[in-house]
């Protein structure tokens, strides 16, 4: 059997480039095999890393608002969910009326949240608790990842 990459593996990376047009050939855990461009290849990693840092940021941002909702006594449950934009959070108040005097706490977060993740914009917005379903008015509870409440 003659050797080959498979046969002595080597500790130096491989290195791929978005320029190149050569083919690679790909087999999976599972033994299959696909061939694809090396240009592909690199953007499938990239992709990947992308989306393992999307997740990172988006759970410090759960955390960060649960932290966020048990701090204050105003708060009867927290919703985020994705809208046009971006990330769209829903605080939603104890009562059926509007906290005007809570706006600075939400405005504090909505800056807050820009500074900490400055590429992924937030809004939040406050919901008076109201009518059994009147939140529907604004968002699908079951779309949303509710944080806390």
């Amino acid at each position: 059997m003659p050797a080959g990459p498979a046969a002595n593996p080597s500790t130096e990376p491989i290195r791929i480039s978005f320029k190149s047009v050569q083919t690679v050939e790909v087999t999976a855990e599972n033994d299959d095999r696909f061939s694809t461009t090396v240009r592909e290849a690199a953007r499938a990693c990239q992709a990947h890393e992308n989306q393992k840092n999307w997740a990172q940021i988006f759970n410090e941002l759960l955390a960060e608002l649960y932290a966020w909702s048990t701090a204050r006594t105003e708060v009867s449950s927290c919703f985020v969910t994705w809208g046009e934009g971006g990330i769209r959070v829903f605080v939603v108040t104890l009562g059926q009326r509007y906290h005007f005097e809570f706006d600075d706490q939400i405005t504090d977060l909505n800056l807050r949240l820009a500074q900490i993740y400055p590429d992924h914009p937030a809004d939040v917005l406050q919901i008076p608790t109201g009518q059994p379903d009147s939140i529907r008015n604004f968002f699908t509870p079951e779309r949303c990842i509710q944080v806390y409440g």
